[in-house]
Protein backbone atom coordinates (compact mmCIF):
# COMPACT_ATOMS: atom_id res chain seq x y z
CA UNK A 1 0.00 0.00 0.00
CA UNK A 2 2.75 2.65 0.88
CA UNK A 3 4.43 1.53 -2.24
CA UNK A 4 1.91 1.94 -4.46
CA UNK A 5 1.35 5.80 -2.83
CA UNK A 6 4.85 6.65 -3.60
CA UNK A 7 4.46 5.70 -7.34
CA UNK A 8 1.09 7.49 -7.25
CA UNK A 9 2.69 10.55 -5.79
CA UNK A 10 5.93 9.97 -8.42
CA UNK A 11 3.31 9.77 -11.23
CA UNK A 12 1.59 12.75 -10.60
CA UNK A 13 4.41 15.12 -9.31
CA UNK A 14 7.58 13.35 -11.10
CA UNK A 15 10.82 13.14 -9.96
CA UNK A 16 11.86 14.01 -6.07
CA UNK A 17 14.41 16.45 -7.34
CA UNK A 18 11.15 17.58 -9.66
CA UNK A 19 9.19 18.17 -6.52
CA UNK A 20 12.58 20.01 -4.93
CA UNK A 21 12.65 22.24 -7.64
CA UNK A 22 8.91 22.57 -8.03
CA UNK A 23 8.62 23.74 -4.31
CA UNK A 24 11.58 26.18 -4.80
CA UNK A 25 9.47 27.86 -7.83
CA UNK A 26 6.70 28.26 -5.57
CA UNK A 27 8.42 29.23 -2.96
CA UNK A 28 10.13 32.01 -5.55
CA UNK A 29 6.65 33.15 -6.97
CA UNK A 30 5.13 33.32 -3.55
CA UNK A 31 7.89 35.43 -2.69
CA UNK A 32 7.56 37.62 -5.58
CA UNK A 33 4.29 38.28 -5.51
CA UNK A 34 4.76 40.16 -1.88
CA UNK A 35 7.30 42.06 -3.28
CA UNK A 36 5.17 43.26 -6.65
CA UNK A 37 2.09 43.72 -4.22
CA UNK A 38 4.63 46.40 -2.12
CA UNK A 39 5.51 47.86 -4.88
CA UNK A 40 2.20 48.81 -6.44
CA UNK A 41 1.12 49.71 -3.25
CA UNK A 42 -1.31 46.61 -2.93
CA UNK A 43 -1.34 45.25 0.80
CA UNK A 44 -1.77 41.68 0.87
CA UNK A 45 0.19 40.67 4.38
CA UNK A 46 -1.54 36.79 3.76
CA UNK A 47 1.54 36.70 1.04
CA UNK A 48 4.33 38.19 3.13
CA UNK A 49 3.28 35.59 5.90
CA UNK A 50 4.00 32.67 3.29
CA UNK A 51 7.85 34.00 2.84
CA UNK A 52 10.18 32.08 4.64
CA UNK A 53 12.46 33.95 7.69
CA UNK A 54 15.38 34.34 5.22
CA UNK A 55 13.87 36.76 2.67
CA UNK A 56 12.25 39.08 5.19
CA UNK A 57 15.19 41.03 5.05
CA UNK A 58 14.73 41.58 1.48
CA UNK A 59 10.85 42.45 2.06
CA UNK A 60 12.15 45.02 4.24
CA UNK A 61 14.67 46.45 1.93
CA UNK A 62 12.05 46.27 -1.09
CA UNK A 63 9.81 48.50 0.95
CA UNK A 64 12.46 51.06 2.50
CA UNK A 65 12.78 51.55 -1.39
CA UNK A 66 9.69 52.21 -2.38
CA UNK A 67 9.41 54.48 1.20
CA UNK A 68 12.23 56.33 0.18
CA UNK A 69 10.69 57.12 -3.74
CA UNK A 70 7.66 58.05 -2.59
CA UNK A 71 9.39 60.49 -0.49
CA UNK A 72 11.43 61.40 -3.07
CA UNK A 73 7.63 62.07 -4.74
CA UNK A 74 6.17 64.36 -2.32
CA UNK A 75 9.13 66.49 -2.00
CA UNK A 76 9.61 67.02 -5.81
CA UNK A 77 5.59 67.86 -5.82
CA UNK A 78 5.66 70.14 -2.81
CA UNK A 79 8.98 71.78 -4.53
CA UNK A 80 6.54 72.74 -7.40
CA UNK A 81 3.88 73.82 -5.92
CA UNK A 82 6.19 76.30 -3.85
CA UNK A 83 7.20 77.30 -7.38
CA UNK A 84 3.77 77.79 -8.66
CA UNK A 85 2.86 79.73 -5.54
CA UNK A 86 5.98 82.10 -6.09
CA UNK A 87 5.32 82.74 -9.94
CA UNK A 88 1.68 83.47 -8.94
CA UNK A 89 2.62 85.88 -6.17
CA UNK A 90 5.12 87.70 -8.52
CA UNK A 91 2.24 87.83 -11.12
CA UNK A 92 0.45 89.59 -8.54
CA UNK A 93 2.50 92.17 -7.64
CA UNK A 94 3.30 92.84 -10.95
CA UNK A 95 -0.20 93.36 -11.59
CA UNK A 96 -0.69 95.50 -8.51
CA UNK A 97 2.01 97.84 -9.28
CA UNK A 98 1.36 98.07 -13.70
CA UNK A 99 -2.32 99.35 -11.92
CA UNK A 100 -0.99 101.46 -9.55
CA UNK A 101 0.90 102.84 -12.07
CA UNK A 102 -2.76 103.18 -13.93
CA UNK A 103 -3.92 105.54 -11.23
CA UNK A 104 -5.49 102.28 -9.02
CA UNK A 105 -5.08 101.75 -5.18
CA UNK A 106 -2.64 99.43 -3.94
CA UNK A 107 -5.19 97.19 -3.45
CA UNK A 108 -6.62 97.22 -7.25
CA UNK A 109 -9.41 100.11 -5.59
CA UNK A 110 -9.84 102.78 -8.01
CA UNK A 111 -9.17 106.04 -6.77
CA UNK A 112 -10.66 107.90 -9.01
CA UNK A 113 -14.72 108.59 -8.38
CA UNK A 114 -16.73 106.46 -10.00
CA UNK A 115 -18.87 108.42 -12.22
CA UNK A 116 -22.16 106.94 -14.55
CA UNK A 117 -22.37 107.56 -18.07
CA UNK A 118 -25.50 110.33 -17.03
CA UNK A 119 -25.20 111.15 -14.12
CA UNK A 120 -27.96 113.69 -14.56
CA UNK A 121 -30.11 110.96 -15.86
CA UNK A 122 -29.46 108.77 -12.86
CA UNK A 123 -32.19 107.93 -10.26
CA UNK A 124 -30.73 111.11 -7.91
CA UNK A 125 -29.13 113.30 -10.52
CA UNK A 126 -26.15 115.54 -9.71
CA UNK A 127 -27.88 116.25 -6.12
CA UNK A 128 -24.65 116.18 -3.36
CA UNK A 129 -22.28 116.52 -6.22
CA UNK A 130 -20.34 119.51 -5.59
CA UNK A 131 -16.67 121.30 -5.84
CA UNK A 132 -14.51 119.39 -4.88
CA UNK A 133 -15.61 115.71 -5.35
CA UNK A 134 -17.49 116.20 -8.54
CA UNK A 135 -20.93 115.78 -9.89
CA UNK A 136 -21.20 111.60 -9.04
CA UNK A 137 -18.70 110.93 -5.81
CA UNK A 138 -18.64 107.28 -5.37
CA UNK A 139 -14.75 105.78 -4.82
CA UNK A 140 -15.75 102.61 -4.18
CA UNK A 141 -18.01 102.20 -6.62
CA UNK A 142 -21.01 101.31 -4.07
CA UNK A 143 -23.28 102.55 -6.94
CA UNK A 144 -21.34 100.53 -9.69
CA UNK A 145 -24.92 98.57 -11.24
CA UNK A 146 -27.10 99.53 -8.97
CA UNK A 147 -30.39 99.79 -10.18
CA UNK A 148 -32.46 102.89 -9.76
CA UNK A 149 -34.36 101.82 -6.90
CA UNK A 150 -30.92 101.04 -4.92
CA UNK A 151 -29.54 104.48 -5.71
CA UNK A 152 -32.53 105.93 -4.29
CA UNK A 153 -32.29 103.92 -0.95
CA UNK A 154 -28.47 104.38 -0.17
CA UNK A 155 -29.49 108.36 -1.31
CA UNK A 156 -32.26 108.35 1.27
CA UNK A 157 -30.10 106.55 4.27
CA UNK A 158 -27.32 109.06 3.82
CA UNK A 159 -29.89 111.92 4.03
CA UNK A 160 -31.38 110.27 7.27
CA UNK A 161 -28.00 109.59 9.26
CA UNK A 162 -26.32 113.16 8.14
CA UNK A 163 -30.00 114.72 9.86
CA UNK A 164 -29.64 112.81 12.58
CA UNK A 165 -25.91 113.20 12.45
CA UNK A 166 -26.80 117.37 12.63
CA UNK A 167 -28.66 117.23 15.13
CA UNK A 168 -26.37 115.02 17.16
CA UNK A 169 -23.43 117.17 16.53
CA UNK A 170 -25.18 119.81 18.39
CA UNK A 171 -26.81 117.98 21.46
CA UNK A 172 -23.34 116.71 21.84
CA UNK A 173 -22.22 120.09 22.51
CA UNK A 174 -24.89 121.93 24.09
CA UNK A 175 -25.49 118.54 26.70
CA UNK A 176 -21.69 118.80 27.70
CA UNK A 177 -22.44 122.42 28.88
CA UNK A 178 -25.79 122.14 29.96
CA UNK A 179 -28.42 119.28 30.75
CA UNK A 180 -32.15 119.30 32.11
CA UNK A 181 -31.37 115.41 33.35
CA UNK A 182 -30.33 114.63 36.96
CA UNK A 183 -30.35 118.74 37.51
CA UNK A 184 -27.76 118.73 35.57
CA UNK A 185 -25.12 116.63 37.94
CA UNK A 186 -23.87 114.12 35.49
CA UNK A 187 -20.41 113.19 34.02
CA UNK A 188 -18.49 115.99 31.88
CA UNK A 189 -18.23 113.63 28.98
CA UNK A 190 -21.15 113.26 26.76
CA UNK A 191 -19.26 109.54 25.60
CA UNK A 192 -19.87 108.35 29.04
CA UNK A 193 -23.65 109.94 29.79
CA UNK A 194 -25.28 107.05 28.05
CA UNK A 195 -24.27 104.23 30.33
CA UNK A 196 -24.87 106.90 33.36
CA UNK A 197 -28.14 107.13 32.02
CA UNK A 198 -29.01 103.56 32.22
CA UNK A 199 -27.87 102.82 35.52
CA UNK A 200 -29.36 105.71 36.99
CA UNK A 201 -32.80 105.64 34.47
CA UNK A 202 -33.03 102.33 33.64
CA UNK A 203 -36.32 103.26 31.85
CA UNK A 204 -35.29 105.88 30.40
CA UNK A 205 -34.63 104.15 27.20
CA UNK A 206 -38.12 102.87 26.69
CA UNK A 207 -40.03 106.00 25.97
CA UNK A 208 -37.19 107.07 23.69
CA UNK A 209 -37.26 104.11 21.38
CA UNK A 210 -40.81 103.96 20.99
CA UNK A 211 -41.03 107.48 19.75
CA UNK A 212 -38.60 106.53 17.29
CA UNK A 213 -40.29 103.63 16.44
CA UNK A 214 -43.43 105.82 15.35
CA UNK A 215 -41.30 108.68 13.45
CA UNK A 216 -39.70 105.52 11.66
CA UNK A 217 -42.76 103.58 10.74
CA UNK A 218 -44.56 106.98 9.90
CA UNK A 219 -41.68 107.29 7.38
CA UNK A 220 -41.79 104.30 6.00
CA UNK A 221 -45.09 104.86 5.39
CA UNK A 222 -44.43 107.76 3.37
CA UNK A 223 -41.71 106.55 1.15
CA UNK A 224 -41.37 102.93 0.98
CA UNK A 225 -43.71 100.25 -1.15
CA UNK A 226 -46.00 97.76 0.92
CA UNK A 227 -44.24 95.06 1.45
CA UNK A 228 -47.34 92.68 0.65
CA UNK A 229 -47.70 94.13 -2.94
CA UNK A 230 -44.18 95.84 -3.86
CA UNK A 231 -40.79 94.73 -2.86
CA UNK A 232 -39.61 94.74 0.90
CA UNK A 233 -36.72 97.01 0.42
CA UNK A 234 -38.45 99.41 -2.57
CA UNK A 235 -39.01 103.16 -2.20
CA UNK A 236 -42.25 104.24 -4.27
CA UNK A 237 -41.46 105.32 -7.93
CA UNK A 238 -42.95 109.49 -7.22
CA UNK A 239 -40.78 109.01 -4.12
CA UNK A 240 -37.93 112.16 -3.49
CA UNK A 241 -35.32 110.54 -1.18
CA UNK A 242 -35.50 112.60 2.48
CA UNK A 243 -38.68 114.80 1.45
CA UNK A 244 -41.35 113.22 3.55
CA UNK A 245 -43.64 116.36 3.32
CA UNK A 246 -42.06 117.89 6.68
CA UNK A 247 -41.67 121.67 6.46
CA UNK A 248 -42.88 123.13 9.85
CA UNK A 249 -41.17 126.71 8.84
CA UNK A 250 -41.90 126.62 5.06
CA UNK A 251 -38.52 127.09 3.76
CA UNK A 252 -38.40 125.30 1.27
CA UNK A 253 -37.16 127.22 -1.71
CA UNK A 254 -40.09 127.53 -5.02
CA UNK A 255 -37.21 128.01 -7.23
CA UNK A 256 -35.88 124.55 -8.55
CA UNK A 257 -32.43 126.03 -8.66
CA UNK A 258 -32.47 127.59 -5.07
CA UNK A 259 -34.16 124.38 -4.06
CA UNK A 260 -31.27 122.08 -5.62
CA UNK A 261 -28.87 124.38 -3.75
CA UNK A 262 -30.48 123.93 -0.39
CA UNK A 263 -30.57 119.75 -0.81
CA UNK A 264 -26.78 120.12 -1.78
CA UNK A 265 -25.75 122.42 1.41
CA UNK A 266 -28.05 119.56 3.72
CA UNK A 267 -26.13 116.67 2.37
CA UNK A 268 -22.74 118.23 3.00
CA UNK A 269 -23.90 118.95 6.29
CA UNK A 270 -24.83 115.78 7.00
CA UNK A 271 -21.84 114.29 5.60
CA UNK A 272 -20.19 116.87 7.59
CA UNK A 273 -22.05 116.15 11.15
CA UNK A 274 -21.38 112.20 10.71
CA UNK A 275 -17.60 112.46 10.56
CA UNK A 276 -17.62 115.01 13.26
CA UNK A 277 -19.38 112.71 15.65
CA UNK A 278 -17.13 109.66 14.68
CA UNK A 279 -14.67 112.14 15.92
CA UNK A 280 -16.13 113.45 18.92
CA UNK A 281 -16.37 109.88 19.89
CA UNK A 282 -12.51 108.72 19.38
CA UNK A 283 -11.49 111.75 21.10
CA UNK A 284 -13.51 111.46 24.51
CA UNK A 285 -12.98 107.78 24.43
CA UNK A 286 -9.48 108.38 24.02
CA UNK A 287 -8.75 110.71 27.22
CA UNK A 288 -12.20 111.19 28.53
CA UNK A 289 -12.76 115.09 28.60
CA UNK A 290 -15.41 116.91 26.92
CA UNK A 291 -14.91 118.13 23.28
CA UNK A 292 -14.74 121.69 24.03
CA UNK A 293 -12.00 121.23 26.59
CA UNK A 294 -10.20 119.03 23.88
CA UNK A 295 -10.36 122.39 21.60
CA UNK A 296 -9.15 124.58 24.38
CA UNK A 297 -6.21 122.55 24.79
CA UNK A 298 -5.30 122.73 21.68
CA UNK A 299 -5.60 126.07 20.90
CA UNK A 300 -2.82 126.80 24.36
CA UNK A 301 -1.25 124.20 22.40
CA UNK A 302 -0.89 125.81 18.85
CA UNK A 303 -0.62 129.64 20.93
CA UNK A 304 2.75 128.12 22.78
CA UNK A 305 4.15 126.73 20.00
Amino acid sequence: MIVLTCLSAVAVFGSPAALSNGAASIRGRTMGRPLRNLRYGINRPNMIRKASKDDIPDVLRDAAEQVSSKADEIFQGTDQAASQAKNKASSKADQLLQQKNEGLGDVGINTAPFQPENPENSAIGTTGGTSPTGKFWDPVGFTKGATPNKLKRFRESEITHGRVGMLGALGWLVQEKFSPLFGGDHTPAAVNQFEEIQSRAPYFWYPVLLGVAIAEIARARIGWEDPATGGLWDLKEDYEPGNIGFDPLNIRPKDPQEYEDLKNKELNNGRLAMLSLAGFMAQELKNGKPIMDNLMDARDAAASA
